[in-house]
C-alpha cells in the first residue's frame, strides 16, 4: 500500500496538471472617451451580443442598455441579459450593454448634495456628494 501511494505521488509531481488555456469568460471590452461635458476622460465597458460575430451581424440592430455604476453592476447586468435572451429563454432581445465607470461613485450617483453627514459617511465623502445631474446631462447629449 505504501508503494502504491508513493507511486501515485511520484506521478502527480512528474505530470503536473495545467488549467486549459483560453477558457475564459469575457463579458466585455474596456475603452475610454474624452467627455467635453464633464471635462474628463471616462472609462467604460462594452458588451456585444454573441450573435454579433455571425455573418451579416453588421447590418443587424440591437437595443442598448446603459449601466451607470459599472464597477458594481456591469457583470450582473450582462449575465442577466445573456440569460434572458438565449434561444431557449427569449424574454428580452439580445442587447449591447455599455457600462460607465464612475470616477467618484458617491459624487456621481447621489442626486443631491448632503449637508448633514449620514451615518457611516466620512466628511470628505459628504463634500463630494450630489453631482448626479452632470452625469444625466452627459447621457442625454451623447
Amino acid at each position: 500500500m505504501k508503494h502504491f501511494l508513493f507511486f501515485l505521488s511520484c506521478i502527480a509531481f512528474i505530470f503536473p496538471c495545467k488549467a486549459q488555456p483560453g477558457n475564459q469568460l469575457v463579458l466585455g471590452k474596456k475603452d475610454s472617451i474624452q467627455s467635453k461635458i464633464l471635462g474628463t476622460k471616462r472609462l467604460f465597458y462594452v458588451h456585444l451580443p454573441t450573435s454579433n460575430s455571425a455573418a451579416g451581424a453588421a447590418k443587424k440592430r440591437y437595443p442598448v442598455a446603459y449601466v451607470f455604476d459599472a464597477e458594481a453592476q456591469f457583470a450582473s447586468t450582462v449575465s442577466t441579459i445573456q440569460f434572458l435572451s438565449t434561444h431557449y429563454n427569449s424574454v428580452c432581445p439580445e442587447m449591447i450593454v455599455v457600462g460607465i465607470l464612475p470616477e467618484n461613485r458617491r459624487k456621481e450617483l447621489t442626486p443631491t448634495h448632503a449637508d448633514i453627514i449620514p451615518p457611516y459617511w466620512d466628511s470628505v465623502s459628504t463634500k463630494a456628494s450630489g453631482e448626479e445631474n452632470n452625469l444625466l446631462l452627459l447621457s442625454k447629449k451623447n
